[in-house]
């Protein structure tokens, strides 16, 4: 889906998106670059048919606009409300965080509060440094609240 250009950047590769590829996997994130290469343009949309019709969990992650989470009985949906410094990697973070939270829990709406919390704390700053698992945990308690939850209609 990626791959280095000649110039040695990161560029997304459109004609090798192929959701196949992905049969294995149990979340998949993607950003809007990504969704939109398979033909979506709104990322709740992508996020609730992409989960629909693969049996995941999808996440899409889209920047400012927040983080769209749909099991295919759920959208949740949540974003960061501090201003950024930094967002390279936010993505990941993100991706990370759910993952942790969903491993730990279960719970598709703490993972996905524990992920925006992440993602808070990351994009405050210019530039890597370690992320406060513990006040990322109690952000996400709190974040937990303020999620947007709704029922999926296929």
């Amino acid at each position: 889906m990626r791959a280095f250009d000649e110039d040695g950047n990161v560029r997304l590769e459109v004609g090798s998106l192929d959701l196949e590829t992905f049969g294995s996997v149990s979340v998949l994130r993607l950003a809007l670059e990504e969704t939109a290469a398979l033909g979506y343009a709104e990322p709740s949309q992508a996020a609730v048919r992409l989960a629909l019709s693969t049996g995941r969990i999808v996440a899409v992650t889209a920047g400012s606009r927040g983080s769209f989470v749909s099991d295919g009985l759920r959208l949740v949906r949540g974003r960061t409300e501090v201003e950024a410094v930094d967002t390279v990697g936010a993505g990941d973070v993100f991706g990370g965080a759910l993952l942790v939270g969903l491993m730990e829990t279960g719970d598709l709406v703490y993972a996905t509060a524990l992920g925006l919390a992440a993602v808070d704390q990351r994009v405050r700053h210019a530039g890597p440094r370690a992320l406060d698992g513990d006040a990322i945990r109690r952000a996400a308690s709190e974040l937990s609240r303020k999620i947007s939850v709704s029922e999926v209609r296929p």
